[in-house]
């Protein structure tokens, strides 16, 4: 097995950013409904594929899960607080995982996930932290021994991603979401178009979809490759974020519906987040503003080689400070403590 130091501005991962289009669905989702467009919101939420994983199982029950007994939920002042398991796929995945998956049609190796996030929603609601895991990360995965963590919903499903999420982290995972990224170009059009301020640029430059994909993945030409890609997907966020907040977007209701339409048309979920649920969640989450979510990855040791492929070592005795925090809604305290790789301000990010 071959070690190498990982740099802190490595570990700030191209996840983090992705993560965004996530909230900006679940605002997308509040603010549509303030805007008096709540029958049609609700109408979408029901058209979300949902996904049969039994998780709000115990020991004792039958389960996709098998002999597991799932970590106990948050107590005391933390009572309430929601953690929300994030895959984030390519190429329209997200309905076809939940199409295999009621048809049993699963075939391991079939699915892959690239991005892999926990959301934790504290119990009060007033803060969000998401928690960025390296998908290749070295873990154990039951059945399959040591591997990277991905493969366990490639091999194994949604469940044992699950399960082996759980197992990692401590922490019991109220709900778990599918997020196909090829969303956020049908996002962008939904807008009509994103307006983007860059070095060298007169002005502000509108880009529609494709242009924009094109801007956030492009990193052979830019100076510093992907710290330089990692900054332009920060930009588009930011933008992304402004557009679906303005007048333009708010008081347009074929705009707005159509951007319901492309949020909703992107995610898979768990059948325990049903619409209700869904739109509980969404409305307590109307308070919370950007400058509320902390972005952090998960805390890393090295990286290394093992068995001829690339894989993540992670600081196993911090990582379990972190989510410990996280159980107690304490991952604030926590951050400011401990040497934590958080996403830094906007001006501040290359």
């Amino acid at each position: 097995m071959t070690i190498t130091s990982p740099s802190h501005r490595r570990r700030s991962t191209l996840a983090r950013h992705k993560a965004l289009i996530v909230l900006l669905t679940l605002v997308g989702l509040v603010l549509a409904t303030v805007a008096g467009t709540a029958i049609y919101v609700n109408q979408r939420i029901s058209a979300i594929p949902r996904m049969d994983l039994d998780l709000g199982y115990d020991a004792g029950r039958d389960s996709p899960l098998g002999d597991y007994q799932r970590p106990s939920p948050a107590t005391g002042s933390a009572a309430g607080s929601v953690n929300i398991l994030i895959a984030g796929v390519d190429a329209g995945q997200s309905s076809r995982i939940a199409e295999d998956l009621r048809s049993g049609r699963w075939v391991p190796g079939s699915h892959r996930s690239d991005t892999i996030m926990v959301l934790h929603i504290t119990a009060d609601r007033s803060r969000a932290h998401l928690v960025s895991v390296p998908r290749d990360s070295w873990v154990p995965i039951d059945g399959y021994g040591m591997n990277k963590i991905n493969a366990a919903i490639s091999d194994g499903g949604p469940a044992l991603f699950v399960r082996t999420l759980e197992q990692f982290t401590g922490l019991r995972m109220d709900h778990f979401v599918i997020v196909d990224w090829s969303g956020f170009k049908n996002l962008t059009d939904s807008l009509g178009g994103v307006e983007i301020e860059a070095a060298g640029d007169v002005g502000a430059t509108t880009l529609n979809g494709e242009e924009a994909l094109e801007y956030v993945r492009e990193r052979y030409s830019l100076p510093r490759g992907d710290f330089d890609r990692i900054q332009r997907q920060q930009n588009v966020a930011r933008a992304l974020y402004e557009e679906m907040t303005s007048s333009r977007t708010l008081f347009n209701p074929l705009k707005l519906t159509e951007m319901v339409r492309t949020l909703t048309g992107s995610i898979a979920v768990d059948d325990e987040l049903t619409n209700q649920r869904m739109r509980e969640l969404v409305v307590s989450l109307r308070d919370i503003r950007s400058r509320d979510v902390t972005h952090l990855t998960v805390p890393v040791r090295a990286l290394g080689r093992i068995d001829g492929q690339s894989v993540v070592l992670v600081d196993h005795r911090k990582s379990r400070g972190l989510f410990r925090a996280m159980k107690t809604d304490e991952l604030d305290d926590f951050v400011s403590t401990h040497d934590v790789d958080t996403l830094p301000a906007p001006e501040d990010v290359d």
